[in-house]
C-alpha cells in the first residue's frame, strides 16, 4: 500500500539519480497499492496507482477544463479542443499520434464534460514513456493554424447534426439541462450549441488552448502493471520541459438561477419522451450519496417503483431510468422515460407525479430497497476498479473536479453506511418543485394529406 515514507524514498531514489524537478505530495489508499501523488516544477500533477498484477497500463491526461468553462456565445471550444488534439502538432504530421499507438497494440480514446477534459491510453508497461512523448508534444504544440482549426470544425459541426439535432434523445437531454440551468455553466450543451460553432473564429480556439491546456492545469494518470520511479523519471524528461504558466480561475458558484418548471419539446420519433429533473448538489455534499441510492430506488431495476408502475402495470413507456450526476457545482437528479407508441408525456406524467408523491408521503424508503440499492452501486463500482483503465478513470475524474482524492473514498463510506432515514430526508430536501423541471417530448400530431400527393407529408414532420 503506498504511503508517505514510501513515496519520500522514491523522491530520494529520484534524486540520487539525477532526476529533478519533481516532488512528491502525498499518498492515499486506493486500489490494490494506494495512489501517489507527485508534482512537477511547472505545475503539472501526476497521479500514481500501481497494480504489479496488472498486464497492462493506462495513461490519462485529464485538463481541467470543460464546456461550464467557456462563456456565451463561444460555445463548444473545450470539445473541439479534445477533436483538434488527435490531429496534427508542429512537430508530427496528422495520424501520426494514433498510428504509433496502434503499431504497439494500444488504444486511444477522449471525452469531454462539464467539468473536464480527458485523454486515455490503454499499453503495454514498456510503451508509458512513448505516450508520455507523444501527450507532451500535443500539449505543447497542437497545430491550430487556421486550416487545422476549419477542419475540425467543420466535423464537429456535422456531429452535432448528426448525434444532437437528428436525435430525440439527445435533443430532450439537452432541452432539459438548459431549462434546469438557463444561462449558467451547465445550461449550454457540452458540444456547443449549432449558432455558436457557426460563430467560432480560430483565435477563439487558440486563446482557449493557450488559456487552458497549461501544466498547472493539468494531471497524467497512471494505473496498472509499471514501475513507479521509472514512470516518474520518463515523466519528469518528457513533461518538465512544458512551459510553467499560470492556471485560469474557475469559476466556484453554484447555480443560482431559478429551473424553468416546465417545457414541451416536438420529436421527430415513433414515440414520445418524458424527463424530469432537479436541481440537486455537487458530488462532495453530504447527500450526494443518499440522492445516488435515491435514484436506484426509483428506477434502478425491474423491481423499482418507477419501473413498476409505468413499465410493467401501465405499460405506457417501455423503459425507466433516473440518476444523480456526478459536476462540480451542483448537479441534477434526473429521470428519463421513453414511452410505448401512442402513449403521451401527459399520460407517463400523470403516473410519474404520483409514485413520487407516495415516496414523499406515506410511503418511505423500505430497508430491502436500500438495501438492493446499495448492491447494484456496489456492484457497478467493483466492474470500474476492476481494471486499470476504470481507477485511472475514477481518480482522474476525482482531481479534474478540484476534490481531494479522499472524497472517492468517503463516499464509499458514506454509501455503506447510509440509512433509510438519510434516503427519505434527501428525498424531502431536494424532490421540491421549485427545483424541479419537466419536460414533455411528444411525436408531431400527424395529419392526414391529400391522396393525390405522391410522397405524403412534405418535408420534416414538426
Amino acid at each position: 500500500m503506498a504511503s508517505t515514507q514510501q513515496g519520500q524514498e522514491r523522491a530520494k531514489t529520484l534524486s540520487s539519480r539525477g532526476v529533478a524537478g519533481i516532488e512528491f505530495l502525498d499518498a492515499s489508499p486506493f486500489g490494490p497499492a494506494g495512489v501517489e501523488r507527485w508534482r512537477l516544477a511547472n505545475g503539472l500533477q501526476l497521479l500514481l496507482a500501481p497494480d504489479p498484477a496488472s498486464p497492462v497500463v493506462a495513461v490519462h491526461t485529464w485538463v481541467k477544463v470543460g464546456s461550464a468553462d467557456e462563456v456565451a456565445g463561444k460555445t463548444g471550444l473545450a470539445h473541439l479542443l479534445e477533436h483538434a488534439m488527435f490531429k496534427s502538432t508542429t512537430t508530427r504530421p496528422a495520424g501520426t499520434f494514433d498510428r504509433v499507438l496502434e503499431q504497439h497494440g494500444a488504444s486511444a480514446n477522449a471525452a469531454t464534460w462539464f467539468d473536464w477534459t480527458m485523454y486515455h491510453e490503454v499499453v503495454p508497461p514498456s510503451q508509458v514513456a512513448t505516450v508520455f512523448e507523444l501527450e507532451a508534444d500535443r500539449l505543447a504544440h497542437l497545430d491550430l493554424s487556421a486550416h487545422a482549426v476549419r477542419s475540425e470544425l467543420e466535423v464537429v459541426r456535422n456531429e452535432r447534426r448528426e448525434e444532437v439535432d437528428d436525435d430525440p434523445d439527445s435533443l430532450v437531454v439537452e432541452t432539459l439541462w438548459n431549462a434546469a440551468f438557463g444561462k449558467e455553466p451547465y445550461g449550454h450543451p457540452v458540444i456547443g450549441t449549432g449558432a455558436d460553432l457557426a460563430g467560432l473564429q480560430v483565435g477563439d480556439v487558440v486563446d482557449f488552448y493557450r488559456a487552458r491546456y497549461v501544466p498547472e492545469n493539468t494531471a497524467v494518470v497512471v494505473a496498472g502493471g509499471f514501475d513507479p520511479t521509472l514512470v516518474l523519471a520518463d515523466a519528469a524528461k518528457w513533461y518538465g520541459g512544458l512551459a510553467a504558466r499560470p492556471a485560469p480561475k474557475r469559476s466556484d458558484k453554484p447555480a443560482t438561477e431559478k429551473p424553468k418548471s416546465s417545457c414541451s419539446l416536438v420529436v421527430d420519433a415513433g414515440s414520445g419522451r418524458l424527463a424530469v429533473a432537479w436541481r440537486t448538489v455537487p458530488m462532495d455534499h453530504a447527500d450526494h450519496p443518499a440522492l445516488a441510492l435515491l435514484a436506484e430506488v426509483l428506477a434502478g431495476s425491474d423491481s423499482s417503483r418507477l419501473y413498476r408502475q409505468m413499465v410493467e402495470q401501465s405499460r405506457v413507456a417501455s423503459s425507466v431510468s433516473a440518476s444523480q450526476t456526478d459536476l462540480r457545482l451542483g448537479g441534477l437528479l434526473e429521470i428519463y422515460a421513453t414511452l410505448r407508441p401512442g402513449k403521451t408525456a401527459a399520460e407517463a406524467e400523470a403516473l410519474l407525479l404520483p409514485v413520487l408523491a407516495d415516496l414523499l408521503g406515506g410511503n418511505p424508503v423500505t430497508q430491502a430497497e436500500l438495501d438492493a440499492a446499495r448492491n447494484r452501486l456496489k456492484t457497478q463500482h467493483l466492474r470500474e476498479l476492476a481494471s486499470a483503465d476504470g481507477r485511472a478513470d475514477v481518480l482522474g475524474r476525482t482531481w479534474a473536479s478540484g476534490l481531494d482524492l479522499g472524497v472517492h473514498q468517503r463516499w464509499w463510506q458514506a454509501i455503506d453506511r447510509a440509512t433509510t432515514a438519510e434516503v427519505q430526508s434527501a428525498a424531502g430536501k431536494w424532490l421540491k418543485n421549485d427545483l424541479r423541471t419537466l419536460l414533455r417530448a411528444d411525436p408531431p400530431v400527424r395529419t392526414s394529406r391529400a391522396r393525390s400527393h405522391p410522397y405524403g407529408q412534405k418535408g420534416r414532420p414538426g
